[in-house]
């Protein structure tokens, strides 16, 4: 088979990873199911030149061939869940492996999850009264071996650089289900065992192993430090939280998960129109990103179009140069800030509205015009450039 050896060069940072228009942007951008259809090449081109990475169903596989034309460098990740297998074994799905597949309904007990009669557990992860699939034992070995066959054997068919595992579960009951654990630290022990499996296998492909961490820190116990060690990328899909103690503990993480030189997939959801959402989280992306390893996504919720967005900030943002130091938080008037080379970024995330005198200098807002203070409203950031 053949090895994708630069795809894991450019993702530990051996080799630009940046797409055309975001070079010197110091936060690279991701983005999450959200795609054009097949037949619009020229929004499938510019999604290319405008992203650094995206996160797809199997179903788009006909659409990377287009990608890699506009855009080499550009990441591309197949979406599987790493947790469950199809429920039913005459259907098919893109979200899950099919059950049906190896026999696997039939041959394969002690992949499964089951409770204390002995049947198997199954999971409904959006509440719609449907069962999606059945929970799976990450510390089996067939389980194991099976989810990183089919893994290798769709990316080197498809094309694609790797995979990103979505629930990667830090606690027991998710999404109501039994479990058949005694407590969580055992399950997060048998999920590193999968974590490390998956890497190690897929590595010798030059395929990424990359995932939806959810729940970061359980019970006070930072488990996302665990499951980090075993990945190329971990997903924080609850970015950029509207309350103060929480938006704390989140840029505490990320800000640690950076110094470690991991790779961070951070996504914010919101309604495509609201413009201070988007900027509060995309300034929270600055303000914990080393300059290269962060992937930033704000995926719409409203609107119809399937074309991910493009706001003029990300393009504003590559003047602001490279970081300058970290994150730093004024506890007395409770707002974020850091410094960047050619710019300063604000960030406040309480419920008033906070008005900041800029340092000596001559600043320049979104607009291009010259102030000495950023006024933000609730739970909203900006940033200011010295240059127009």
């Amino acid at each position: 088979m053949f090895k994708r050896t630069l795809g894991i060069a450019a993702f530990c940072g051996l080799a630009a990873t940046a797409a055309l228009a975001g070079e010197s942007r110091p936060v690279r951008l991701v983005t999450y199911f959200m795609v054009p259809g097949g037949d619009d090449h020229a929004g499938l081109r510019t999604l290319a030149t405008q992203y650094d990475a995206v996160i797809l169903h199997e179903w788009s596989a006909g659409k990377l061939a287009e990608f890699r034309q506009a855009n080499p460098q550009l990441v591309c990740l197949l979406y599987k869940s790493g947790m469950g297998l199809h429920v039913r074994n005459d259907v098919e799905s893109v979200e899950f492996y099919d059950n049906v597949i190896n026999n696997t309904s039939l041959n394969s007990s002690s992949w499964f999850q089951t409770d204390s009669q002995g049947n198997r557990i199954s999971w409904d992860w959006d509440g719609n009264g449907t069962v999606d699939a059945y929970a799976m034992r990450p510390e089996s070995t067939g389980w194991q071996q099976f989810f990183a066959q089919k893994v290798i054997t769709d990316s080197l068919e498809q094309g694609w650089d790797g995979v990103f595992a979505d629930d990667l579960w830090t606690y027991r009951g998710v999404y109501g289900a039994p479990s058949p654990y005694s407590s969580d630290a055992q399950l997060q022990q048998a999920m590193v065992q999968f974590l490390r499996y998956q890497q190690n296998t897929l590595h010798q492909y030059g395929l990424w192993f990359t995932g939806n961490i959810g729940w970061f820190t359980v019970n006070n116990v930072p488990v996302w430090q665990d499951y980090m060690a075993h990945m190329d990328a971990g997903m924080q899909e609850k970015f950029s939280p509207e309350d103060p103690y929480q938006w704390y503990t989140q840029m505490n993480e990320l800000t640690q998960a950076m110094s470690r030189r991991h790779h961070m997939i951070c996504i914010r959801y919101g309604a495509h129109d609201n413009m201070r959402r988007a900027l509060y989280s995309f300034c929270n992306a600055l303000l914990v990103t080393d300059g290269s390893r962060l992937y930033y996504g704000y995926i719409p919720t409203t609107g119809s179009s399937r074309q991910p967005p493009y706001y003029s900030w990300y393009d504003r943002a590559s003047l602001l140069g490279r970081p300058m130091g970290p994150l730093t938080v004024n506890f007395s008037q409770n707002y974020g800030h850091r410094r960047f080379l050619n710019g300063h970024v604000y960030v406040n995330p309480t419920s008033a509205t906070k008005t900041i005198p800029l340092p000596a200098g001559v600043w320049y807002n979104q607009s291009g015009q010259v102030v000495t203070s950023v006024t933000l409203a609730p739970y909203s950031g900006d940033f200011v450039l010295n240059r127009p």
